[in-house]
């Protein structure tokens, strides 16, 4: 399946969906096909409605993040000295399954644009250390504009 990539070193790759009329079946990763996914951990995270949850940063950790249920807008931002550079992604349980890889060194926003509560699987390749985990408020001034353009 095609990887899609911009300028931020985010990744999505498009994951098989298949349609059952008793419960449909979505695939993260298979391990012939080479891609498994090196983890440490594996959890399930909640977003609640019309909420945002931002900005979060992993300093070494690496995201691999797919939703179970729901549907999630994920704005990526890397940061460097001299320039700023953003992706947005869309992500949902049916037509837009996938797997979204953020390496380290991206901030990001979740921003649940469902009614209901959206249901994050996310897979990571280095245990919890609040050390490397960081998060700048929802208000940041410098990423702020993306929320007031993408939050909705």
């Amino acid at each position: 399946m095609q990887q899609m990539s911009g300028g931020t070193g985010v990744v999505f790759t498009p994951k098989l969906l298949i349609q059952n009329p008793l419960g449909n079946l979505r695939h993260v990763a298979k391990s012939e096909l080479e891609e498994n996914l090196p983890f440490s951990e594996i959890y399930f995270s909640e977003v609640k409605s019309k909420t945002v949850k931002a900005w979060k940063f992993h300093s070494q950790q690496t995201q691999n993040v797919s939703v179970a249920i729901g549907e999630i807008r994920i704005i990526c931002v890397r940061k460097s000295s001299h320039e700023t550079i953003f992706e947005l992604f869309e992500l949902n349980s049916e037509a837009l399954h996938g797997v979204l890889t953020i390496p380290h060194g991206i901030h990001y926003a979740l921003i649940n644009v469902s009614e209901e509560p959206t249901i994050l699987l996310n897979v990571t390749d280095l245990s919890h250390d609040s050390a490397e985990n960081l998060s700048l408020p929802l208000e940041y001034p410098e990423f702020i504009t993306l929320i007031n353009e993408f939050g909705h």
